[in-house]
């Protein structure tokens, strides 16, 4: 199949516009069959590489801290004191464990303007919180 998309690049092309549905449920199911390899490099990147991962992490904290007009530090703070807030008002995860952190309720990227909100909280367990990621 490599060999045949190589040299009839564009008949390929034809097919895979044609056939979008067919591409988007291969690429589905080969995700899928790779997500443990996936995640498994993703961690170990993370790990090998800490001062871009801090980067990136400043930087998306920034985007999220501009709906607030805080700096990454102000708004990194501010949902420290959310979690803080979310656990207080429910010292403990559904399954009954005691809740040792907090899960926005609806996520933080799709909806910037709700991630202080103490309304937009569940208090979680770390076993919970890594089913919800």
């Amino acid at each position: 199949m490599v060999q045949y998309r190589i040299d009839n690049k564009e008949l390929y092309a034809d097919w895979k516009k044609n056939n979008k549905k067919k591409t988007k449920q291969y690429n589905a199911e080969r995700y899928l069959r790779k997500k443990p390899d996936i995640i498994e490099y993703n961690t170990q990147w993370a790990k090998d590489n800490p001062l871009k991962m801090l980067a990136k992490s400043r930087r998306h904290l920034a985007k999220l801290g501009k709906v607030f007009n805080l700096k990454f530090w102000e708004y990194k703070m501010a949902l420290h004191y959310w979690s803080k807030a979310v656990r207080k008002n429910k010292p403990f995860c559904s399954c009954g464990a005691p809740a040792e952190e907090a899960h926005h309720i609806l996520p933080q990227a799709r909806y910037p303007q709700l991630a202080l909100n103490v309304n937009n909280g569940t208090p979680v367990c770390i076993p919970c919180h890594r089913m919800f990621k």
